[in-house]
């Protein structure tokens, strides 16, 4: 019977406009909703859109959750749209693939006063942000926000319009929100954690429990009972931004380490720095000072200063970062004096997406520790990847692998040789938020390190438990 009211219905309405706004029943019927979303998709399969349409809009009509009927009502939507290429929807769309955002804009501008439709409205509203129109932007996006299958989307971009107006906050919100949809997840979830932490006053806290299988990196052989310990870290940290994501910024924040048997290692350390950020989100320049103090079993240890700059750009579908730091160290014990120079690092990474749900980053770094003695002098180099993945919504997998090459600067009269390492390192990370300000993480590194001096090689594994809370205004 409902098949045959259908079909009654697109006959004497004529051709269903799949795009129109759907109005909810005033009396929600979830069964006859799924009555009729069967019945549409028995009409599609056999080459009757209209009566699918019919069928799909009723389906949504009486059950506001239908998604499915919802779903396929943007598909019929973009299908009927290019069955007429003359269209003013159809010229836009060929101007957005093309890159021409302008033109684009106002062909959707056309096709909405033609008659309004979500789809229509979410691409001109992309199509005016790619423009910097953002106000007319935000009204296209909030209507099509309206559409549970465009709410995602829409969200993604009002938050960039958020984040590119100074409002973090707002944008963190859009983002952790746009992120529960697998088409823009994987760069949502990365962007409101970045939002969040950029708000005029962030501070944060951490706490974590680890095990170190070879806490004082003994070299192979070892019994695992003497080089194994485990550690309790407690950490806080505040960044202030008077003037917003470009611009000073202030910050500092505190470490404590407490060992669990080896307290000859317990460290308690504290940072403060300033600097200013030229630009925001998809390009920008960071530059910085810090100063760092550090004891180790309850004596004061190093004194260093930090000067830094970083810096990105947005390439097409890639992110290239450059950064580099020059680290003067001074270490207070005097056994430790001849250790006492200068550690330089220089890095370039490439970060781009994979798929919807993974996000890759690749590198090369270069690192100097200038000292005293040539024989303790070293300069190391190697490539680093990490791969970032969104198994499900509110959970993070961070897969991490490097390799290290050191050499250092002239022989070492004690060990007749010029000694040479590489470290081959690895670790896999398992994030859950359960919203913004919470994080709750499992971590697993592994470093093997090679020498062709024995000592100094050895292998470690060091689990991690945590969790960490972030808040800001």
């Amino acid at each position: 019977m409902i098949a045959w009211i259908v079909a009654a219905t697109a006959l004497a309405a004529g051709a269903i406009d799949p795009c129109a706004p759907i109005t909810s029943d005033p009396a929600p019927d979830p069964a006859a909703a799924t009555l009729y979303r069967s019945v549409g998709e028995e009409e599609r399969a056999a080459g009757n859109p209209d009566a699918a349409a019919t069928a799909f809009r009723r389906a949504a009509a009486l059950d506001p959750a239908d998604h499915a009927s919802r779903k396929a009502l943007a598909e019929l939507c973009t299908a009927a749209r290019a069955a007429t290429p003359s269209g003013a929807f159809d010229r836009g769309l060929a101007l957005m693939q093309a890159g021409d955002f302008r033109g684009a804009a106002g062909a959707f501008d056309e096709a909405l006063l033609e008659g309004s439709d979500p789809s229509t409205a979410l691409l001109a509203g992309v199509s005016h942000f790619q423009i910097g129109n953002s106000p007319r932007a935000s009204l296209l996006l909030r209507t099509a926000e309206a559409n549970p299958d465009h709410a995602a989307v829409a969200r993604f971009y009002l938050g960039l319009i958020a984040i590119s107006e100074d409002r973090p906050r707002e944008a963190a919100i859009l983002f952790e929100q746009a992120a529960a949809s697998p088409e823009v997840a994987a760069l949502a979830n990365d962007l409101a954690r970045y939002a969040w932490r950029n708000q005029r006053l962030v501070l944060s806290a951490f706490t974590d429990v680890a095990w170190d299988s070879n806490a004082t990196l003994a070299p192979g052989g070892t019994p695992l009972a003497s080089a194994s310990d485990g550690a309790f870290d407690l950490g806080a940290a505040a960044i202030y931004r008077p003037g917003g994501d470009s611009g000073p910024y202030f910050r500092g924040s505190g470490l404590l380490r407490e060992q669990f048997q080896v307290h000859s290692l317990d460290m308690l350390g504290a940072s403060a720095g300033a600097g200013w950020q030229f630009g925001r989100l998809g390009n920008a320049l960071v530059l910085g000072y810090d100063y760092d103090f550090r004891t180790l079993g309850g004596a004061p240890y190093l004194s260093a200063n930090r000067l830094s700059a970083s810096g990105w750009v947005t390439a097409g579908p890639a992110v290239l970062t450059a950064s580099y730091f020059a680290r003067f160290e001074t270490y207070l014990p005097v056994a430790y004096e001849p250790f006492n120079g200068a550690v330089q690092h220089a890095e370039l990474k490439a970060a781009f997406g994979l798929g919807r749900t993974s996000w890759l980053t690749v590198g090369y770094g270069l690192t100097t520790d200038s000292v005293q003695f040539d024989y303790l002098s070293w300069l190391e180099h190697g490539p680093r990847a990490v791969l970032r993945w969104l198994p499900a919504p509110r959970w993070r997998m961070v897969f991490e692998a490097g390799a290290i090459f050191r050499t250092y600067g002239a022989l070492a009269p004690s060990l007749g040789v010029v000694r040479e390492d590489v470290y081959l390192d690895g670790a896999v990370v398992a994030e859950y938020y359960p919203n913004l300000q919470w994080t709750f993480w499992v971590s697993l590194d592994a470093r093997r390190a090679l020498s062709n001096v024995s000592q100094y090689g050895y292998f470690r594994i060091a689990p991690t438990i945590g969790v960490s809370f972030t808040t800001g205004m």
